[in-house]
């Protein structure tokens, strides 16, 4: 430390002192320490940084400074002079960029207590949250800092710092809510409804026609000719782990894991991307008059027309927000957060449109005598 001073006390004479009423903030900061009174002085490791910040205030008083870092990293000041903080009370002492794993002394009159710099976001989440520091009686003076209590013997002068923010070791996530089953033989099904956590997912799933005249669930790719109307029926599910109810202020008692709950929504079909070449009127998709959730893609002459086949049009049918008495409901802010599916719109193939018979002649006709 006494090699350092030299250097370390150029750089404190040429800092100004900011007057009170004044707002100076430290945005580098990382670290602080939890005492800050009388002299002293701090030693961190920088991270990653040829030069780290310092704030001080001290009886409405701020300085800021920096401090160069060495060739391993370190950096270290000792509070002196200007820097020594005599003021009732004490005052507050921010640095950074610099690892965990600083630490700070405070020299009091007849004795020095050590303490680690407190990262300065554990600080500010558990602030308001400290350990209760134990009371010795009147022969011990006890004085809250940040983070940590200074603590004195009267009759010696010894004196110590304690921290006080320990934050706590992270917790087994909350079970989801749900299905569980007894240890009894045979087990016996109930829904774990308290002290768990729920996980709504929600997506859109459409149906329109499949193969041998069947409804399938549509991907992200549809087929259609010059002959005939595809109708598509679009769903809003909700799965995962919800709780819903029958309607307005009755609890479903079967609430917990759900696999797929069909949803209201409001429903909307829009053009996404009409193509190259492509013209909206060519695209042919409107809602159902009557069932909002279908949706109609109109035969397109276009797809008889070489020139014209490759039209590959874009449509979205979007799902907007209403209330289902589900917890957690659909996502609903100003303006409406809807959820989205884009479909491109093909041409069937050239054989398909006319008809013909997709699988050739028997090539290997049988003999008849």
């Amino acid at each position: 430390m006494r090699g350092r001073a030299a250097t370390i006390a150029v750089v404190l004479c040429a800092i100004p002192a900011a007057a009170v009423g004044q707002v100076v903030t430290c945005g580098d900061c990382t670290h602080m320490a939890s005492v800050y009174m009388g002299e002293g002085g701090f030693i961190a490791t920088a991270d990653f940084a040829d030069k780290v910040s310092w704030i001080a205030r001290c009886d409405g008083v701020t300085r800021t400074g920096e401090i160069a870092a060495g060739a391993d990293g370190v950096v270290a000041a000792l509070w002196t002079g200007d820097l020594a903080c005599m003021a009732e009370g004490g005052g507050s002492f921010e640095v950074g960029p610099v690892m965990d794993g600083g630490w700070f002394w405070v020299t009091d009159a007849d004795n020095s207590a050590v303490g680690g710099l407190v990262d300065k976001d554990v600080y500010e989440a558990l602030k308001d949250d400290p350990a209760d520091i134990t009371s010795a009686g009147a022969g011990v003076t006890m004085m809250a800092g940040q983070g940590a209590v200074f603590v004195k013997e009267t009759a010696t002068g010894r004196v110590g710092i304690v921290p006080n923010i320990l934050p706590e070791a992270p917790g087994s996530e909350m079970p989801l809510c749900g299905l569980r089953y007894t240890s009894a033989t045979p087990p016996v099904p109930y829904q774990l409804l308290d002290d768990c956590r729920l996980d709504a997912t929600f997506t859109m799933k459409i149906s329109g026609p499949g193969d041998f005249g069947r409804t399938a669930e549509v991907g992200n790719v549809i087929y259609r000719n010059t002959q005939d109307d595809i109708r598509l029926t679009a769903r809003m599910i909700a799965g995962g782990h919800i709780s819903y109810r029958l309607n307005a202020g009755v609890v479903d008692p079967e609430w917990g894991a759900i696999d797929s709950k069909p949803l209201i929504a409001s429903w909307g079909v829009y053009v996404h991307d009409a193509g190259p070449g492509a013209t909206l009127a060519s695209i042919n998709v409107a809602q159902d008059a009557t069932n909002f959730n279908e949706f109609i893609i109109s035969p397109a002459a276009y797809c008889d027309d070489p020139a014209q086949r490759s039209y590959a049009p874009q449509i979205r049918i979007s799902a907007g927000y209403v209330q289902n008495f589900i917890i957690p409901e659909m996502p609903n802010t100003t303006p409406p957060t809807f959820i989205n599916r884009i479909i491109t719109v093909r041409c069937a193939p050239p054989a398909a449109q006319q008809g013909q018979e997709l699988v050739p002649d028997n090539p290997f006709p049988p003999e008849v005598d």
